[in-house]
């Protein structure tokens, strides 16, 4: 299959060459007006094609997606070309042509469907991202944490997605998820949260997440529970600097010195 960026690569480099341009500033400084010279030009290496309409051609025959993962996996980036059909597309077909990535791909091509989908608003790319971090138990870390950084940022709709579809945080299948579900709630607040990660520091013995997760929960109720906490247990120096920063976060004052 013929990339359009090692294309754009090699029309680059000649323009470079040909212009005797080798300076990293100058080099960054005309590769805008460059790219949109040739993305404007028909190119015999794309079989005449326009590169949009050499993309657009890929996607019409419904091979986009194996394209976009045999760039990842052959460890070159999706250039702006790829970029700017994919930006150009609607939501639906947007996460559809992620989600194909994501499946067929490797850990390369499941890195940029995420990083893709991270800056999208639309409910189906949270929800997207939300799949990922309920199977987080069958891809790498680095791809589940990639997909919990996007959902870190404020989405309309996520908390009462994740409340769905745990019953309320009544059914989480293990440890880790929970963690990461409310750390991801703990930003959105309410009783349910607040009460879940209550639960959590009374419980797993993580205290310096779950004193930090309870102090962006923003309930001031909260601050007397951490207090208690911190005079009834034998803690370390870190935990009860994180309690301290949670009390003060929620509009209280630990008066007790470690």
């Amino acid at each position: 299959m013929v990339f359009a960026e090692k294309v754009f690569e090699r029309y680059f480099l000649g323009y470079l060459a040909d212009n005797k341009i080798s300076k990293p500033s100058r080099i960054e400084e005309v590769y805008a007006s460059v790219y949109a010279e040739w993305k404007c030009k028909p190119s015999d290496d794309l079989g005449g094609d326009f590169p949009l309409g050499y993309i657009a051609g890929l996607y019409a025959d419904g091979r986009f997606a194996d394209y976009l993962v045999e760039l990842c996996e052959s460890k070159l980036k999706a250039g702006d070309i790829s970029l700017e059909f994919i930006a150009s597309l609607p939501a639906d077909e947007k996460v559809g042509l992620l989600k194909t990535v994501f499946k067929k791909g490797g850990a390369a091509s499941r890195l940029f469907a995420v990083s893709a989908a991270e800056s999208e608003t639309d409910p189906a790319f949270t929800e997207f991202l939300a799949d990922i971090i309920f199977d987080h138990n069958e891809y790498e870390r680095k791809i589940t944490d990639a997909a919990f950084d996007a959902l870190k940022t404020e989405r309309t709709g996520l908390d009462s997605l994740i409340l769905a579809r745990t019953d309320g945080l009544r059914n989480i299948g293990d440890e880790e998820l929970k963690e990461m579900l409310l750390d991801i709630l703990s930003g959105y607040g309410g009783e349910i949260v607040k009460n879940a990660v209550t639960e959590g520091l009374l419980e797993s013995g993580n205290v310096i997440l779950y004193a930090n997760l309870l102090g962006r929960c923003g309930d001031g109720g909260s601050a007397e529970t951490l207090t208690e906490y911190a005079r009834s247990k034998e803690l370390t120096r870190a935990e009860f600097i994180e309690i301290r920063n949670a009390v003060e976060r929620l509009g209280g004052e630990l008066t007790e010195e470690f």
